[in-house]
């Protein structure tokens, strides 16, 4: 039997992922003639928005992902760093981001004017951007010191065991989501810039969802009572 803590990092992935995806979906629709309002989209990342940062929080402060008792599978022991601190910084960014949004158009509604979008939200955006920094270090510490080498004991994950497979994944997973962070601010402005935005935050949000569908499987099967 294997000991594990409160773990929830599956939903995690899952609404990290939805939350990129969706903002894709969300640029092609504020730019449709005739949109009337932009409520539901902001009170949708709100609500996901707040999920990351109190999950990402509580991870973050009391490290609740145990050691698994594995040898020589190093699988939770820096998830609080690896994995809460970014739910963290950028759950609270999506929600106040979103409450921005909202009182942004609220502001231009009144007026008689236009939502300024990209003046909105660019400010989150610059602080998106060092965090997508340190995804990419996440990364490249993750593959040094040995990250992310599931035990053959973990269904799905654990047909990989003993590969560099699933190592890389995560790392590329990391990566691209911290290139998606650090262009955003200047994808406005530039089609090549946008370009690569766009693509890095397909990418890994597909990567992201793909990783939370097999974890909720997996971890079922792997923690048992």
């Amino acid at each position: 039997m294997l000991e594990q803590g409160i773990t929830y990092n599956t939903t995690m992935a899952m609404v990290a992922g939805a939350i990129m995806l969706l903002a894709l979906v969300f640029l092609r629709v504020v730019q449709q003639p005739g949109r009337k309002t932009i409520d539901g989209w902001a009170w949708m990342f709100a609500a996901l928005g707040l999920f990351l940062a109190v999950t990402g929080t509580h991870m973050t402060l009391t490290w609740p992902l145990k050691q698994i008792p594995v040898p020589g599978v190093p699988c939770c022991a820096v998830d609080n760093l690896t994995f809460g601190e970014p739910a963290m910084f950028f759950g609270f960014l999506v929600f106040f981001g979103a409450i921005a949004l909202l009182r942004a158009e609220r502001t231009a509604v009144d007026r008689g004017g236009q939502l300024e979008l990209v003046a909105t939200v660019r400010p989150f955006l610059y602080a998106g951007a060092f965090g997508g920094i340190g995804l990419i270090m996440i990364a490249v510490a993750g593959l040094e010191f040995g990250m992310w080498h599931p035990p053959k004991e973990e269904p799905i994950a654990g047909m990989l065991a003993g590969s560099i497979l699933e190592a890389l994944y995560m790392a590329f997973a990391y990566a691209i989501t911290g290139v998606a962070a650090i262009t955003a601010p200047f994808a406005p402005e530039n089609r090549v810039v946008a370009w690569v935005f766009a693509v890095s935050l397909f990418i890994a949000g597909m990567m992201w969802l793909f990783l939370s569908i097999t974890v909720f499987y997996g971890h079922v099967g792997f923690f048992p009572h």
